[in-house]
């Protein structure tokens, strides 16, 4: 796409799709000032739509986007709201605060085990669908290589855990330290 003199190359992207667009078409395209042209001066004019509420409206018709998302769709439709403004009215947005995670660092230091089955986690999952007699399951995680064990278990007895554990610690040997909730 050349401009109308064909002398250089459109570097604009958004000017070379206008073109594109419009190349089927035979009309002149002449200029006419804003006093003069009042229809297509008031369709130009978004300064209605700048108030803070037109932004959290369209914030919940989209279905609360993150900040990027948002952004970008604000650039997509040309609308002259502030990277800032996106900002400030998505962290005081209540529905985005209550379902979206906010990621912050820890302040301690993770607990590493350094070898292998030095810490394991154990924990019961269920009650399952009754398909079988085993309605739990033990399930029991390496902490070092991730590794996960899982014993079917019929009920929350402590003999059932220890029977299952006995079984992991004739195979393995003894952890150093086991955590449970």
């Amino acid at each position: 796409m050349f401009n109308q003199k064909h002398s250089s190359k459109i570097k604009n992207e958004k000017i070379e799709r206008w073109r594109l667009e419009l190349s089927c078409y035979k009309d002149d395209i002449i200029y006419r000032p804003g006093h003069q042209n009042t229809v297509a001066d008031a369709l130009s004019r978004v300064c209605a739509l700048m108030n803070p509420n037109k932004l959290y409206e369209l914030h919940d018709q989209l279905c609360h986007p993150g900040v990027t998302r948002m952004v970008h769709w604000m650039r997509s439709k040309n609308l002259p709201y502030s990277v800032e403004e996106i900002i400030l009215m998505t962290a005081s947005c209540k529905v985005c605060a209550e379902i979206k995670p906010r990621f912050c660092q820890s302040k301690g230091q993770l607990i590493k085990a350094i070898p292998p089955f030095e810490r394991i986690n154990i924990d019961f999952k269920g009650p399952l669908p009754l398909n079988t007699l085993n309605q739990y399951l033990l399930t029991i995680i390496d902490e070092y290589s991730r590794f996960p064990f899982a014993y079917p278990c019929s009920d929350l007895l402590v003999a059932t855990v220890i029977r299952c554990l006995k079984d992991l610690f004739h195979t393995f040997g003894f952890p150093l330290y086991v955590h449970s909730d």
